[in-house]
């Protein structure tokens, strides 16, 4: 069974952590790199990106990926998350925007009018009710033939990475605070075939934990 964060706990405890997830993910940026390497740029003029945390992805991909025009908007339930991405990414001026969210996996936003939604380390907050939500919502507002990049926590396998995460799985479920209320989620056993087609599905560790890494354009394009 699922045990997630309400909404307020939360926001509360990235408010807490603040610039201190930058440490703590240190883990991510080998995702990070291979998540980068398996979207398709050329055509990205618009992005969303659902919990982006201190801005870590999203300047990377401002600075090395996309188009010199396009933006970036940031949607995040916590405010001091939101300032430090903020400052983070100061320098690519109106390409950038950050809002709050409601935190339950809803992208409120216009249909058809965006070319990649991301998502990394967030949908392991969620409840399966929430992510069910964010992939409907990510397929109604992306173009057709949009993308969808996502990475997160990857469950246990007979490794010893895979038994870190088995540890990791099994704290969240009795004491969730104490892992910022990530669990691995098994994305690709979610995605509606009718809606969605995988392009790249791959495994990385880093630091000892691995991470999954999901890219999947909308049918239509």
């Amino acid at each position: 069974m699922d045990t997630v964060l309400s909404v307020e706990a939360a926001r509360a405890h990235y408010d807490a952590l603040g610039q201190g997830q930058d440490r703590e993910m240190r883990y991510a940026e080998a995702a990070f790199s291979r998540l980068i390497g398996a979207v398709e740029f050329s055509a990205v003029r618009s992005v969303v990106e659902l919990g982006p945390g201190t801005g870590m992805l999203a300047a990377r991909l401002l600075r090395d990926c996309l188009d010199s025009e396009a933006t970036w908007l940031g949607l995040d339930i916590s405010p001091g998350m939101r300032t430090l991405a903020a400052e983070r990414l100061a320098g690519f001026g109106g390409r950038v925007r950050l809002d709050d969210c409601a935190g339950d996996g809803r992208l409120a936003l216009p249909d058809a009018s965006t070319d990649l939604v991301v998502a990394t380390y967030v949908l392991d907050l969620l409840s399966p009710t929430a992510i069910a939500r964010f992939l409907e919502d990510a397929a109604r507002i992306l173009k057709p033939g949009g993308q969808l990049a996502v990475a997160g926590l990857a469950p246990g396998t007979f490794s010893h990475a895979g038994l870190t995460m088995t540890v990791w799985t099994l704290v969240q479920r009795v004491a969730p605070r104490l892992v910022g209320g990530c669990r691995p989620v098994r994305l690709e056993q979610r995605l509606d075939p009718q809606v969605w087609q995988p392009s790249h599905r791959s495994r990385v560790t880093a630091g000892g934990i691995p991470s999954s890494v999901l890219v999947a354009r909308l049918h239509g394009g």
